[in-house]
Protein backbone atom coordinates (compact mmCIF):
# COMPACT_ATOMS: atom_id res chain seq x y z
CA UNK A 1 0.00 0.00 0.00
CA UNK A 2 1.07 3.56 -1.19
CA UNK A 3 1.09 6.80 0.62
CA UNK A 4 1.09 9.83 -0.26
CA UNK A 5 3.06 12.40 1.04
CA UNK A 6 1.37 16.01 2.02
CA UNK A 7 2.69 19.27 2.54
CA UNK A 8 3.26 20.39 5.62
CA UNK A 9 4.51 16.81 6.84
CA UNK A 10 6.86 18.67 9.26
CA UNK A 11 6.73 21.53 12.07
CA UNK A 12 9.10 24.12 9.73
CA UNK A 13 5.95 23.18 6.45
CA UNK A 14 3.16 23.94 9.30
CA UNK A 15 4.81 27.27 10.40
CA UNK A 16 5.23 27.88 6.15
CA UNK A 17 1.65 27.56 5.60
CA UNK A 18 0.78 29.48 8.58
CA UNK A 19 3.12 32.34 7.17
CA UNK A 20 1.74 32.42 3.76
CA UNK A 21 -1.78 32.60 4.53
CA UNK A 22 -1.07 35.79 7.15
CA UNK A 23 1.17 37.18 4.09
CA UNK A 24 -2.35 36.72 1.78
CA UNK A 25 -3.99 37.57 5.07
CA UNK A 26 -1.73 41.13 4.57
CA UNK A 27 -2.06 41.87 0.62
CA UNK A 28 -6.06 41.28 0.78
CA UNK A 29 -6.35 43.70 3.77
CA UNK A 30 -3.91 46.26 1.77
CA UNK A 31 -6.06 45.39 -1.62
CA UNK A 32 -9.27 46.47 0.46
CA UNK A 33 -7.99 49.43 1.94
CA UNK A 34 -6.44 50.69 -1.19
CA UNK A 35 -10.23 50.26 -2.74
CA UNK A 36 -11.34 52.45 0.04
CA UNK A 37 -8.55 54.91 -0.66
CA UNK A 38 -9.68 55.15 -4.34
CA UNK A 39 -13.41 55.19 -3.38
CA UNK A 40 -13.01 58.29 -0.37
CA UNK A 41 -11.21 59.97 -3.77
CA UNK A 42 -14.32 60.29 -5.96
CA UNK A 43 -12.21 57.72 -8.21
CA UNK A 44 -14.37 55.35 -10.44
CA UNK A 45 -12.72 51.51 -8.55
CA UNK A 46 -13.98 48.31 -8.71
CA UNK A 47 -13.68 46.43 -5.47
CA UNK A 48 -11.42 43.26 -4.42
CA UNK A 49 -13.09 40.33 -4.72
CA UNK A 50 -13.87 38.93 -1.29
CA UNK A 51 -12.27 36.18 0.23
CA UNK A 52 -14.19 34.34 2.63
CA UNK A 53 -10.96 32.57 4.01
CA UNK A 54 -8.92 35.79 4.42
CA UNK A 55 -11.44 38.00 5.86
CA UNK A 56 -11.17 36.11 9.07
CA UNK A 57 -7.52 36.19 9.06
CA UNK A 58 -7.62 40.12 8.51
CA UNK A 59 -9.92 40.36 11.36
CA UNK A 60 -7.20 38.53 13.64
CA UNK A 61 -4.35 40.94 12.20
CA UNK A 62 -6.93 44.17 13.03
CA UNK A 63 -7.02 42.51 16.69
CA UNK A 64 -11.11 42.07 16.08
CA UNK A 65 -10.55 38.17 16.32
CA UNK A 66 -8.94 36.13 19.01
CA UNK A 67 -6.83 33.10 18.29
CA UNK A 68 -5.83 29.71 19.21
CA UNK A 69 -2.57 28.23 19.41
CA UNK A 70 -2.28 24.36 19.98
CA UNK A 71 1.28 23.87 20.71
CA UNK A 72 2.76 21.09 22.97
CA UNK A 73 6.19 22.94 22.73
CA UNK A 74 6.71 26.44 24.58
CA UNK A 75 8.82 27.26 21.18
CA UNK A 76 8.40 30.76 20.46
CA UNK A 77 7.37 30.52 17.19
CA UNK A 78 3.87 28.95 18.37
CA UNK A 79 3.14 32.98 19.69
CA UNK A 80 5.41 34.09 16.40
CA UNK A 81 3.77 33.58 13.63
CA UNK A 82 0.32 35.22 13.99
CA UNK A 83 2.34 38.28 16.07
CA UNK A 84 5.16 38.73 13.56
CA UNK A 85 2.41 39.35 11.12
CA UNK A 86 0.67 42.00 13.26
CA UNK A 87 -1.82 39.64 14.74
CA UNK A 88 -1.73 38.38 18.99
CA UNK A 89 -2.78 34.84 19.67
CA UNK A 90 -4.88 34.89 22.47
CA UNK A 91 -4.53 31.40 24.29
CA UNK A 92 -2.20 28.29 23.91
CA UNK A 93 -3.18 25.34 24.99
CA UNK A 94 -0.57 22.28 25.69
CA UNK A 95 2.52 24.20 26.73
CA UNK A 96 3.66 21.44 28.34
CA UNK A 97 7.00 21.97 27.84
CA UNK A 98 7.11 26.27 28.05
CA UNK A 99 8.90 25.68 31.68
CA UNK A 100 12.04 25.15 29.58
CA UNK A 101 11.74 28.94 29.07
CA UNK A 102 14.19 30.82 31.24
CA UNK A 103 11.11 32.96 31.29
CA UNK A 104 8.18 32.76 29.78
CA UNK A 105 8.46 36.91 28.72
CA UNK A 106 7.06 36.23 25.36
CA UNK A 107 4.67 34.38 26.66
CA UNK A 108 3.07 37.24 28.78
CA UNK A 109 4.16 39.51 26.05
CA UNK A 110 1.69 38.39 24.12
CA UNK A 111 -1.09 38.28 26.72
CA UNK A 112 -2.17 35.14 26.11
CA UNK A 113 -2.81 32.59 28.46
CA UNK A 114 -2.00 29.12 28.73
CA UNK A 115 -3.60 25.63 29.35
CA UNK A 116 -1.35 22.81 30.31
CA UNK A 117 -1.49 19.44 31.99
CA UNK A 118 -1.30 19.03 35.62
CA UNK A 119 -1.56 15.18 35.76
CA UNK A 120 0.12 14.33 32.45
CA UNK A 121 3.61 14.16 30.44
CA UNK A 122 6.05 11.98 28.68
CA UNK A 123 3.35 10.30 26.61
CA UNK A 124 4.24 11.48 22.84
CA UNK A 125 6.85 12.95 21.34
CA UNK A 126 5.90 16.46 21.82
CA UNK A 127 5.28 16.03 25.48
CA UNK A 128 8.72 14.04 26.13
CA UNK A 129 10.47 16.54 28.54
CA UNK A 130 7.10 17.75 30.29
CA UNK A 131 7.23 17.95 33.77
CA UNK A 132 4.26 18.08 36.12
CA UNK A 133 5.59 21.66 37.52
CA UNK A 134 5.19 23.09 34.20
CA UNK A 135 2.55 25.33 35.78
CA UNK A 136 3.89 25.88 38.75
CA UNK A 137 6.89 27.24 37.03
CA UNK A 138 5.39 29.73 34.98
CA UNK A 139 3.10 31.04 37.43
CA UNK A 140 6.08 31.75 38.97
CA UNK A 141 7.45 33.42 35.93
CA UNK A 142 4.21 35.42 35.76
CA UNK A 143 2.57 33.68 32.77
CA UNK A 144 -1.25 32.92 33.16
CA UNK A 145 -1.75 29.01 33.67
CA UNK A 146 -4.87 26.75 33.99
CA UNK A 147 -4.10 23.69 34.77
CA UNK A 148 -6.47 20.66 32.87
CA UNK A 149 -6.72 17.51 34.83
CA UNK A 150 -7.00 14.28 32.39
CA UNK A 151 -9.04 12.41 34.19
Amino acid sequence: MRTTARYPATRMGIEDVIHQAFLEAKQYQQDWRDYEARVKRGEQATPPRRDLKLEPMVEVLEGKRMTHVHAYRGRRDAHDNAPGRGARASRSTRLSTAWKATDNKEIVAHGAGVSTFSDWWAYKMEAIDAIPYNAALMTRRACWCRSTPTT
